[in-house]
């Protein structure tokens, strides 16, 4: 038996985009239960498959829902921990894999070809594109974790790298700050929970930060729409 849900599956750019890099007929037939985060997912999917709408199931996230106040308990013991060795602290969380890649700068737009979601010259320069404008944002943030530093010397200031990330960049980026770290470890959910605020740039972080009731700070030092 073989169940499904899609972790993005809460955003995405298009209808068309989504369906394109998150399904296929080829998955879908060997799958015995798709399950969507709302009514907007399962409708875009069941207009994808016709013949496999019997499959789609709308359930939320149990994710988000272990961020309700009757299960948050699940995370105290470690947000704990982490408040007694970090004291009161702010989080940025990374969201710049595709500039930052621990499989190298060009990881994601050659994945990108071999999977079929960029084929064309258009496409191929749109990605680029973005890329780019993620770099110029990523560089930003680096840029930015000095000044926080100097500026709240009080506070401390945990960046929590993306999976997909190239941590040494991160690691060298803070070394000669006091108060400023680079961590990867455990469950996001609770740093998110210990956190006094979170800065962020386009990350799934906030929606979790602000269901938890966190301040919430996106920082952008340049908006493309």
């Amino acid at each position: 038996i073989l169940f499904c849900l899609d972790e993005e599956g809460v955003v995405y750019k298009s209808e068309e985009e989504f369906c394109r890099q998150r399904l296929s007929e080829e998955n879908l037939a060997i799958t015995n239960k798709v399950f969507a985060w709302g009514h907007e997912q399962c409708r875009v999917m069941k207009e994808f498959s016709q013949e496999n709408q019997h499959k789609f199931v709308i359930t939320g996230n149990a994710r988000m829902d272990l961020l309700r106040p009757e299960f948050r308990g699940f995370f105290q013991k470690k947000r704990d921990r982490i408040r007694d060795q970090f004291g009161p602290y702010v989080l940025i969380p990374s969201n710049f894999s595709a500039p930052n890649h621990a499989c190298g700068p060009n990881f994601i737009v050659e994945q990108f070809k071999a999977c079929g979601y960029a084929e064309g010259e258009e496409e191929l320069a749109l990605l680029a594109e973005r890329i780019s404008y993620q770099r110029r944002i990523f560089e930003s943030f680096l840029e930015m974790l000095p000044v926080l530093s100097h500026r709240f010397p009080q506070i401390n200031f945990v960046v929590r790298p993306h999976p997909g990330d190239n941590h040494e960049v991160w690691q060298k980026s803070v070394e000669s700050l006091p108060n400023v770290f680079s961590v990867f470890e455990g469950s996001s959910t609770a740093w998110i929970m210990g956190a006094e605020a979170i800065i962020h740039n386009s990350c799934t972080s906030a929606v979790e930060g602000s269901a938890l009731g966190v301040p919430i700070i996106a920082y952008m030092p340049e908006v493309d729409e």
